[in-house]
Formats: C-alpha cells, structure tokens, sequence
C-alpha cells in the first residue's frame, strides 16, 4: 500500500483490498495446503498501518494457524545511522546499494537540493508534499555508507532466521 506516494510514478493497493488480499492468500494456504506457521516479511512502511490489523484478526481467529510480521526496517537502524530515514535516505540508500549499486543512481542524488522535510508528511501528506524529491531523511543529505548497509542487512537477516527458527518450532 503506497498511497503515501501520491505525486510520483507509482502503483497501488487500497487498505481494503491489501487487506482482502492477504487475507485470502493466508486462509488459502492455511486451507489448501494445510500450512500453520506464516512469517511475512515487510520492506514497506506503508504495510505496517493494515498488516498488524491482518495479523491480528489471522490470529484471533485460528487456534493453531498463526501469522508474524517480521519488519524489515525498525529503530535500530536509525541508531545505528544516527539518522531518521523516514524514505529514500541514507539507511535505504545504503541497503539497495549493498544489495545492487546499479540501482542507486548517485547523479540523481547529487541533483537534490532541499532535504527539508514538511511536518505531517504520512499522516497529513503525501511524500512528495513532503519533499519534492521523496527524501525524507531528517532533513539531511544522503550519506551512503557500505559497511552499515551491509552490517545492518547481515544484522536482519540472523534476526529472520531467528523468528523463523523459533516460530517454526513453536517457541514464540
């Protein structure tokens, strides 16, 4: 769900049919396949307003079938950049350019100008009202740093595999 984006190139989902959505696929493979255990993994802040709502109705639901959500981003990443990366800064910047340089186009960013962030943006505004690049960074230039983004990435990847491990076994 990106309605966030509203003033860029972008696709979306409304709320209801996100939610009608995972709903029917987690009933299907919990139906259909006769599968119990669902971690869905988030990239998107935008997930995280229907997602909990999903997982909670999943939950309340069904005795033995449960769902986690498993956030790709959270706080620590912003203690660990000393950054508030609210989208596009500094901390997704460096995770895509960990993950594929070529697709961080650094001439793109060298042509930002203003990284004042609007007050309200998400909940009052849309990103580009926001800032008209869609940075939102705390109001400070993007700093792409290798070794944090792939700290960082490394760092959620045994955090996964943890919840994983554990949910599969019924330990959470």
């Amino acid at each position: 769900v990106s309605i966030e984006h509203k003033g860029f190139p972008f696709v979306t989902l409304s709320f209801a049919t996100a939610i009608s959505l995972v709903k029917d696929i987690l009933y299907s493979a919990k139906d259909n396949l006769g599968l119990t255990r669902f971690v869905i993994v988030n990239g998107h802040g935008g997930n995280n307003y229907f997602l909990p709502l999903v997982q909670r109705e999943f939950n309340m639901n069904n005795d033995k079938a449960k769902v986690l959500i498993f956030n790709v981003f959270d706080d620590k990443d912003k203690e660990v950049f000393k950054v508030n990366d609210l989208h596009a800064g500094s901390i997704e910047t460096s995770r895509i350019y960990v993950i594929n340089k070529s697709l961080v186009k650094i001439d793109k960013i060298k042509e930002i100008k203003d990284y004042n962030v609007k007050t309200g943006v998400f909940t009052l505004y849309p990103s580009k009202e926001g800032n008209i690049y869609g940075v939102l960074n705390d109001g400070k230039p993007i700093i792409i740093d290798e070794q944090l983004g792939e700290n960082v990435l490394r760092q959620k990847i045994r955090e996964l595999v943890n919840v994983i491990l554990s949910f599969s076994s019924d330990k959470i």
